[in-house]
């Protein structure tokens, strides 16, 4: 087993184990199915996992947080704290929403795998011929790999546009995230200084 099917194979495993896959996938076949063991157990899970912020809320531990913060590095963790569990509320309503697109999905992989398993035969051939024809090991020389990504970013450069409002290439997006750290440091240190 290689370490692709290795870390799918962990993927799957830690999905089912939290709760987020709510369905099972055959091994041997690539299927989806649906099994009520594996619906029952991920709706405990996930019911669990949303009945932890109810009690968080009547214990009171959410509004302490908020009135004992004073200063902006602690607003903005809760704040963060508290986008985060809108988020994984969304992921676990959409799990159960989307359940039959997503075995849809999977069953559409599998059968594009199926379709064309020469792919997999052809990359590994490929890579042996590499190997043949070139003076070091494909995983020694880097140099390879780095062209071929100032290649990729030359044939397709990062390039999107923010709200429609203006467009964010890969020299002002740097920009951008060193503007925004900085301004940071800044805000965290002012309020460190004067509180």
């Amino acid at each position: 087993m290689g370490l692709v099917e290795w870390c799918i194979r962990l993927s799957y495993l830690y999905a089912r184990l939290t709760g987020v896959l709510n369905f099972k996938i055959d091994g041997r076949t690539g299927r989806p199915y649906i099994t009520t063991g594996v619906t029952i157990y991920a709706a405990v899970i996930n019911l669990f996992t949303c009945s932890i912020v109810p009690l968080q809320t009547i214990r009171g531990q959410f509004s302490d947080m908020w009135k004992t913060s004073n200063s902006l590095h602690e607003y903005i963790f809760v704040s963060m704290a508290l986008v985060r569990v809108v988020g994984v509320f969304a992921s676990l309503w959409s799990r159960w929403y989307q359940r039959r697109r997503l075995m849809h999905l999977v069953n559409g992989f599998r059968r594009l795998m199926m379709k064309k398993p020469h792919v997999k035969h052809a990359h590994s051939e490929m890579v042996k011929l590499m190997e043949e024809r070139t003076l070091f090991p494909r995983n020694l020389d880097i140099r390879l790999d780095e062209s071929k990504f100032q290649l990729q970013l030359v044939r397709n450069p990062l390039k999107f546009t923010i709200m429609g409002l203006f467009t964010v290439q890969r020299s002002n997006s740097i920009t951008i995230g060193q503007s925004i750290i900085l301004h940071s440091i800044f805000l965290i240190q002012y309020e460190i200084q004067n509180y």
